[in-house]
């Protein structure tokens, strides 16, 4: 999660749509509950399923938008009739506005202030002003909605608010720099990442103990999701490999490679595969698939780089059959159909930096800085623009619609089900009965769907591994296998290799160190004998059982390597002696930071370092910059920032405010602005010196 993300966050109490009307107590369209089919139960851990609809007339589009200027505000938008009903004074600078699941409340974060500004929905007036630690950059609320944590970048600290008081009532101490939060299915456990550190912080809610999980070296640990049967960790690096983490051993079983710089994770409702956006700069702009059941890469989704420039948000329609892509850079909403992986745009009249969907999925609401795009889903075509003039120059950047007029009940059903708003929980294989209600405003009455039956099938052993192959070595051979087609409806645990000696007809199981518990298709096999000839054969893991054991691979045969003593290196000759090859590459020479001037990195430092700003967002990589910038400006340089935007004097400039005001806390400097020019893209300097 970028720490620039500005959320809208709106009422269960206006009709779907804009301009249509009706009487009081008009009777809502019927109400149809469309998740039937839940995920796989293995008897294990319990499965969830988010519950959607399709009908009735009621969907929550009251929005609350947080406007980044210097004297903060939120602005109330009604909008059936595209007006503000009230502008709610809060701390400078928010970026992040957080409905509770009530509709009650709504939460804005104010990073410059470190403070929380609680609004009352009921009446639009500010009930709370919280602080909280130094440079608050995420705010999430438990699944239970009765706590609420909040990252302090600068202090290292996680606050922990109740929701019922208002106030805070722990300060747990986590990793360096803390950026993003989530939390397990059950809400046992917060999971933080520690964007300046190397590591995932796990917080123990009960308690607040904290224990930690390596990410690897200099991963700079970005965003984090949690599968819904809160059993994995998917962590995005900005420097190295995505990881998987296994939460019941806290140990990095997985990792692989995305695109260029990740900026957020997100998994789909099915909780079958993650969306990774990938910023991309001057590489190419596009969307990681990961697969869940293998943890593997399985595809990318080529997106037009003009459109993935600088992504925001990532957001899935209800059936999770489409995902829709903002960024600051791109006149276009980005459509992804889930089903092959494809992307198209919708155009707008601006940037869309933020987005959310209408209860059923079938409006989009696209915020620029300025006003909201109404967006048909399914034909991408522009169905309106919503209150075209919040108030020129809020620099408005996100969306988030809240509905929650629809309540679930769980009347029957073998499956042990429980229901926590939207989510259906089965403990076991089974059914369970749902019945949901829409609930009336001023114009219509309640509706309740028909009880409903979703099915939550039983989970088998694995499929069958395929294409074993093996690579001889001395007395020793790589195997390299593909995941089975299936993981039986749940989680591959690892994989059991044998190794069969043809020579001598015998066979070995579990050949491979850790062989249970490895997630990875390859492995090497030691202690062979050298001249015999071997076949290896691979067989699935998962909680259920193990799987078919897979064809035998190609024979091979260990052979002794030459050992040489005139030095010659291997193969190609060299100097170590004992006919051994390196054992490694020499790393490729690391690029200068994004965002500096080629001169800004030479020794002495200059007396002039120029930025540029390409993006609302700070986040780690942009960070380590800025900090280095802090350095020269200590040092008696003048720091000249550039904020762009396509065609958008405002944004340029609120980009180029948004490092001033990251430098500004760092240390005492005076901000000019240098000269404004405007065109295809507008662009805004102001420079900096130390006070």
């Amino acid at each position: 999660m970028t720490v620039f993300a500005m959320v809208i966050a709106a009422v269960s109490s206006m009709q779907v749509g804009l301009a249509t009307s009706a009487s009081a107590g008009q009777s809502q369209q019927p109400l149809l509950i469309t998740s039937t089919t839940g995920p796989s139960a293995n008897g294990t851990n319990p499965v969830s399923l988010p519950l959607t609809t399709s009908g009735g007339s009621v969907a929550g589009l009251d929005a609350y938008v947080a406007n980044y200027i210097s004297n903060g505000s939120v602005s109330v938008v009604n909008t059936q009739t595209d007006t503000i009903t009230a502008t709610v004074p809060v701390a400078q600078y928010p970026t992040m506005a957080v409905e509770n699941a009530a509709g009650t409340y709504v939460y804005v974060l104010s990073p410059l202030s470190d403070n929380v500004t609680v609004i009352a929905t009921s009446d639009d007036a500010v009930v709370a002003t919280i602080s909280v630690g130094d440079y608050p950059t995420d705010f999430v609320i438990n699944p239970q909605g009765t706590f609420a944590y909040v990252t302090n970048k600068q202090t290292d600290t996680v606050s922990v608010i109740n929701l019922a008081t208002n106030v805070v009532t722990s300060t747990v101490t986590v990793g360096n720099g803390p950026n993003d939060i989530a939390f397990s299915p059950s809400g046992n456990c917060a999971y933080v990442t520690d964007s300046n550190d190397v590591s995932l912080a796990i917080i123990n809610t009960s308690n607040f103990v904290v224990s930690f999980v390596t990410t690897g070296p200099g991963a700079d640990p970005d965003s984090v999701a949690i599968n819904p049967a809160g059993t994995f960790a998917y962590v995005t690096n900005t420097i190295g490999p995505a990881v998987v983490i296994n939460l019941n051993t806290d140990a990095v079983v997985v990792n692989f490679s995305v695109g260029y710089f990740p900026t957020s994770i997100a998994i789909n409702p099915q909780g079958t595969y993650a969306y990774v956006m990938n910023e991309g700069f001057e590489e190419v702009n596009n969307v990681s698939v990961v697969s869940l059941a293998t943890n593997a890469v399985t595809g990318e989704v080529s997106v037009p780089e003009a459109d993935l420039m600088f992504p925001n948000t990532i957001t899935f329609n209800p059936a999770g059959t489409y995902a829709y892509v903002t960024s600051t850079g791109a006149q276009a909403l980005t459509i992804i159909n889930l089903s092959n992986d494809t992307a198209t745009s919708a155009g707008l009249d601006s940037g869309a930096v933020a987005m959310a969907l209408n209860a059923n999925g079938t409006l989009a609401y696209a915020l620029d800085s300025d006003y909201i795009q109404v967006v048909n889903t399914a034909t991408g075509a522009i169905a309106a623009t919503v209150s075209p003039t919040l108030s020129s120059g809020n620099d408005s950047i996100s969306i988030a619609l809240n509905n929650t007029a629809i309540s679930y009940v769980a009347t029957s059903g073998s499956a042990g089900c429980s229901i926590l708003r939207d989510i259906l929980t089965a403990q076991s294989a089974g059914t369970c009965v749902v019945t949901g209600t829409m609930a009336g405003d001023e114009s219509y009455n309640s509706v309740s769907s028909s009880p409903t039956t979703v099915t939550f099938p039983a989970a088998t052993s694995p499929g069958t591994p395929t294409d074993v192959t093996s690579t001889p070595k001395d007395s020793s051979a790589s195997v390299n296998w593909s995941a089975p087609l299936s993981n039986g409806g749940s989680q591959i645990l690892g994989y059991s290799v044998s190794a069969t000696n043809v020579s001598t007809s015998t066979t070995t199981n579990d050949v491979c160190p850790g062989s249970v518990t490895i997630t990875s298709t390859s492995c090497t096999v030691s202690s062979l004998i050298n001249g015999d000839t071997y076949t290896f054969s691979v067989a699935a893991i998962n909680l259920v059982g193990t799987g078919p054991i897979s064809a035998a691979s190609p024979q091979v045969t260990p052979i002794a390597t030459s050992s040489g003593g005139g030095g010659s290196g291997g193969v190609g000759g060299g100097s170590t002696g004992g006919g051994s090859p390196p054992t490694s590459n020499p790393a490729p020479p690391i690029p200068p930071p994004i965002g500096l001037s080629p001169t800004s990195s030479s020794i002495p430092i200059p007396r002039e370092v120029t930025y540029s700003a390409n993006s609302s967002a700070l986040n780690v990589k942009a960070e380590v910059v800025l900090d280095d910038l802090v350095t020269r400006l200590e040092n008696g340089a003048s720091v000249t920032i550039t904020g762009f935007a396509h065609g958008n004097r405002v944004l340029a400039r609120k980009r180029a405010e948004i490092v001033a005001a990251y430098l500004r806390k760092k240390v005492s400097i005076h901000v000019t602005i240098k000269f404004v020019t405007s065109g295809s893209v507008a662009k805004v300097s102001v420079i900096t010196t130390k006070l």
